[in-house]
């Protein structure tokens, strides 16, 4: 379930920006709504006894404690709702605009959707990071072209504030990394008790 939250969009991202068929936003549509079906779907399903429900775990570098591992609490559960009932509403507004080349707009929309879903349900320091990153690129690049009027001095300081916040984190996500016992994890139960 929380793999697909995040392959669904990936998958369509990738489709759009390499394809750049017509009814591009028809597809993205199509995709956001898929995604907000399954968010539903994990909804209903929802245990809440504070445990991670929906978890997808598969090894990535084991040997630095890093692991490719997605799950949801309560909070990261409402997040993903929120995100995933916007995304429809987003390509919705867009149906009265032109966003040439169309494919690049809503593949860079769809990019954006599947990185936010794994910011949210990362249960894996280094993997939220990267997906923060990831989430980052995107929009980056809507601001950049589609941004309108004065798009260019705006995008640079959201590029020099991101870009700033995202190193700083970057250290102190090492920080509390190396703060864990043992071999150090990056395990969201191990960050956690690396702080206490």
């Amino acid at each position: 379930m929380s793999l697909l939250l995040v392959l669904i969009p990936l998958i369509t991202a990738i489709f759009l920006l390499i394809a750049r068929p017509s009814g591009a936003r028809t597809i993205a549509l199509v995709a956001t709504l898929a995604n907000l079906a399954v968010s539903a779907f994990a909804c209903m399903g929802f245990v809440g006894d504070g445990s991670f429900n929906h978890e997808f775990s598969v090894p990535w570098v084991a040997e630095a404690g890093i692991t490719f591992r997605l799950g949801m609490d309560g909070i990261s559960l409402l997040m993903v709702i929120l995100t995933n009932l916007l995304a429809p509403l987003i390509v919705l507004g867009s149906f009265g605009k032109q966003m040439e080349p169309e494919g690049r707009f809503y593949g860079l929309v769809m990019l954006m959707l599947a990185a936010l879903n794994g910011v949210f349900m990362a249960l894996d320091g280094l993997v939220f990071y990267v997906f923060y990153e990831l989430a980052l690129i995107p929009i980056y690049f809507i601001c950049a072209i589609w941004g309108g009027q004065d798009r260019i001095r705006t995008t640079l300081k959201f590029f020099i504030y991101t870009f700033t916040g995202s190193l700083f984190m970057l250290v102190a996500l090492l920080y509390v990394y190396l703060q864990t016992p043992g071999t150090h994890s990056f395990a969201w139960e191990e960050l956690v008790r690396g702080t206490t």
